[in-house]
């Protein structure tokens, strides 16, 4: 929730002349005393305004601020875990290579629900490409030259592929990188092959940390967040070699390599007492992770847990999957929520073996849940109850208990590690005046991802569109996924206390 600050920024004579003098005084590194002081008025404007008329700079109860290197807050902060917090691993440390999601300059144009949209839309441009400024008011920038690049450009079906557009929305992007604002090639390239990607944010502007996701796809700036500060990073788990990298000579082809850093997982390695492989064998018996899209690439080994368990190695997956489980605790989040606004996670490193494959056992659930890969997904739920035109037109939660209807444009604050998930109760989620998905969990409707809260995001992004069969599946599917997400976080609270 965003507030208003005022600041009274008072110019000291005397410290301005110990400045032009040189001189030093003790009270701050740079020789010259500087005071912050501060203090925090909350509730309804007009209680405001009677605070700030009734009071003045000498009477208000100010609160001196220790500011220190490298943030300097002006607000107050809590830092007494920064000790323990550092003793993690910075995420982008651990990933030697990460980017900012793509751009595509004008997501109307190069982005749509399906192949036939977009192959339609980029087929038009490229035979007209008047329709730019006409129909999609593109000009040319001097970060985005799109006209220089039209001409001469053959369409191809093979470049309309998957993009992680929003949390469980994946559509088609037509991505020809010389056509896109900002495509990130060098990056983006390695999640165009079998591939995983975690995606997070470097920065929270709005809620407390709740800003990470999964994709085996390309993944869009704005995935999990619309606020500018909160763009979505991407991290490939693997990198490819290029095209003229593949010969490695005497018949020896390059394969991928994990995008690690080697020190850091020698680390981990020597606290968990287990042995490292990057060939890439999952720890979990999963169903294969490539894309449609590439369905001429191998595809990864699989391995039951019991038996990696009993092994003596774990694999980029299994870190991936660890990972992705601490960042889903609520303890975590709780304790380090001050850290986690203002740079990249830190993940701490586990106790033991036993307590790691915990973790990673959560991890997969959710990964597998998230890239709607697991077969609880097909246990839906809800059911759709009413025959019609299936035309979404105003979004509505009913809750059963009460009757009250709410509409999707009603905020409510991220869901709690508080509530149980068990307990919620549910109600229906209308789409138009008759039709309706049944037997919806309240926390679903309610939960977030990043700045999202996917059940009511993925409909009203789909208002005037007719849902398709398989549309109706995909929904009922989500809501699955994010009440059995809100149960496995809870677990997850039982394997460490942070």
């Amino acid at each position: 929730m965003q507030g208003v600050s005022i600041s009274i920024l008072v110019k000291n004579a005397k410290r301005a002349s110990q400045k032009q003098s040189g001189a030093d005084t003790p009270q701050s590194k740079d020789g010259y005393a500087v005071k912050i002081q501060h203090a925090e008025i909350f509730g309804r404007r007009d209680v405001k305004y009677d605070f700030l008329n009734g009071n003045s700079l000498k009477n208000i109860e100010w609160n001196e601020l220790e500011t220190n290197e490298p943030y300097y807050f002006f607000v107050p902060k809590e830092f007494s875990s920064e000790g323990e917090y550092k003793k993690g691993f910075e995420i982008n440390e651990l990933f030697k290579v990460s980017r900012n999601g793509i751009e595509t300059g004008r997501d109307d144009l190069f982005i749509g629900f399906d192949q036939q949209e977009v192959s339609l839309k980029i087929k038009e441009i490229i035979e007209n490409k008047e329709l730019l400024l006409s129909r999609y008011g593109i000009k040319d920038t001097p970060s985005f030259r799109i006209y220089k690049h039209i001409d001469g450009i053959l369409f191809s079906e093979n470049e309309i592929i998957n993009v992680a557009y929003r949390p469980f929305d994946c559509r088609k992007i037509y991505y020809q990188k010389d056509l896109l604002r900002r495509s990130f090639y060098d990056v983006t390239k390695h999640m165009l092959k079998n591939n995983h990607s975690l995606i997070l944010c470097r920065q929270q502007s709005t809620f407390d940390f709740q800003h990470c996701f999964i994709t085996n796809y390309l993944t869009d700036r704005n995935s999990i967040s619309l606020q500018t500060k909160e763009a979505s990073y991407f991290f490939p788990l693997y990198l490819y070699p290029d095209k003229d990298e593949l010969n490695l000579g005497e018949g020896k082809v390059a394969a991928r390599v994990p995008n690690l850093n080697m020190e850091i997982v020698a680390r981990f390695a020597e606290k968990i007492g287990l042995e490292f492989s990057p060939v890439g064998v999952h720890s979990f018996s999963v169903s294969p992770s490539g894309s449609p899209r590439n369905s001429g690439d191998q595809e990864t080994n699989l391995k039951p847990h019991a038996e990696a368990v009993n092994s003596n190695e774990f694999t980029p997956e299994d870190l991936l999957d660890y990972i992705y489980a601490v960042l889903h605790s609520p303890n975590y989040r709780e304790k380090y929520k001050e850290f986690l606004k203002i740079d990249f996670p830190r993940i701490p490193l586990p106790e033991n073996a036993d307590e790691f494959w915990k973790f990673v056992s959560k991890g997969c659930e959710l990964r597998k849940l998230h890239l709607m890969e697991s077969p609880e997904l097909d246990k839906p739920l809800t059911s759709y109850p009413v025959s019609g035109s299936n035309v979404v037109d105003k979004v509505v939660f009913k809750e059963c208990s009460t009757g009250i209807l709410r509409p999707s444009s009603v905020q409510v604050l991220p869901v709690s590690s508080g509530i149980s998930p068990s307990s919620t109760p549910s109600g229906k989620v209308f789409i138009n005046s008759t039709q309706y998905f049944d037997g919806v969990p309240e926390i679903s409707w309610n939960f977030y991802i990043g700045g999202y809260q996917p059940a009511r995001k993925w409909l009203k992004d789909r208002k005037g569109r007719t849902l398709s069969y398989d549309d109706i599946i995909h929904y009922r599917k989500i809501i699955t996924a994010l009440k059995r997400t809100a149960e496995v976080m809870e677990e997850i609270n039982d394997i460490r206390k942070f």
